[in-house]
């Protein structure tokens, strides 16, 4: 090879390995960059995230337990004077803005019951509520304090109202006969009497289900509904002698009320039947005790004879 071909060749090698170097250069200055940038847009976002984020101080609020004082859920009468001493604070630097008290009946919507301005560093309050609700009525008290930042803390009550204890009183031998027959096929439990297919759909606790589509066959329904959204639900012999008080009613309902359904079928002799009636009373719950159930052929004189507790 002469010298002038290893010229040349030299010449290209070191041209490439000259580009080379500088297009390394090039790129690990880019990488840099690059990885600046990066660092630069993290370090940003968290400090934008610390920005928009600050933790807010936020209130305390605790009910007194002290004797005389209702701190937790409780069950009481209608008429019943429940205290509740409510003590608040603010942390340091922030104010109590608002005390609130809200209500709510059975799980419905919250509605205020009390709504006080504050200016203070502190409350230290006693507030009285009169039960007043149906029977088995679930009253939810909330309370809540609130900072002028808008940050609030909360306690709540729920107050279940109860009857005050009565012994029950036991009616014997009444009857319900077949709707299409000649006598009255319904039962008014609140009043203990008898309901004509004429009478007050309102006031039928109790109705037999037999209808003029069987009465050619004389089919009694063994069946009952109501004309007021009366809820039945079977129970055991057992729970008819041991029930004696409305307390004891009213837990037997709680027990057993979720498969409580608007008609009860296949009534026995024997059956016993928790009734809650449909009728806006302050005690709407009974215990029926089904002591024979008569079927006759050829009429529709068929009937129900009960004993039945309540109030």
């Amino acid at each position: 090879m002469n010298q002038l071909a290893l010229v040349l060749i030299f010449s290209t090698k070191s041209a490439n390995l000259q580009f080379k170097h500088k297009t390394e250069l090039t790129n690990m200055k880019r990488l840099f960059n690059y990885t600046l940038v990066c660092a630069a847009a993290g370090l940003a976002f968290l400090s934008a995230c610390g920005e928009d984020d600050p933790i807010k101080p936020k209130p305390t609020l605790t009910l007194n337990s002290a004797a005389g004082y209702t701190s937790a859920d409780v069950k009481s009468e209608n008429g019943t004077k429940l205290k509740f001493g409510i003590v608040a604070t603010a942390p340091s630097g922030e104010k109590l803005k608002q005390f609130t008290v809200k209500i709510a009946t059975n799980g419905g919507i919250a509605a205020p019951l009390k709504d006080t301005t504050l200016n203070a560093s502190s409350l230290n309050y006693d507030w009285t509520l009169t039960v007043n609700g149906s029977i088995n009525d679930k009253i939810t008290l909330t309370f809540i304090a609130t900072l002028g930042n808008g940050e609030t803390d909360s306690k709540a009550v729920t107050v279940t109202v109860i009857a005050p204890v009565e012994n029950l009183s036991e009616s014997a031998g009444q009857e319900v006969n077949n709707m299409i027959g000649p006598n009255a096929g319904a039962y008014n439990l609140v009043a203990g009497i008898q309901m004509r297919s004429d009478s007050s759909e309102a006031r039928k606790d109790i109705k037999d289900m037999t209808t003029t589509s069987t009465s050619n066959t004389y089919t009694f329904s063994q069946s009952w509904t109501s004309g007021n959204g009366s809820k039945f639900v079977k129970v055991t012999a057992a729970d008819y002698t041991a029930i004696t008080t409305n307390q004891q009613l009213v837990d037997l309902w709680n027990a057993k009320s979720a498969s409580a359904a608007a008609t009860v079928t296949n009534i026995a002799k024997g059956d016993i039947i928790l009734v809650k009636s449909g009728q806006n009373v302050v005690f709407p719950y009974f215990l029926v005790n089904v002591t024979d159930v008569v079927l006759t052929t050829g009429n529709n004189n068929d009937k129900y004879v009960f004993s039945y507790k309540g109030l």
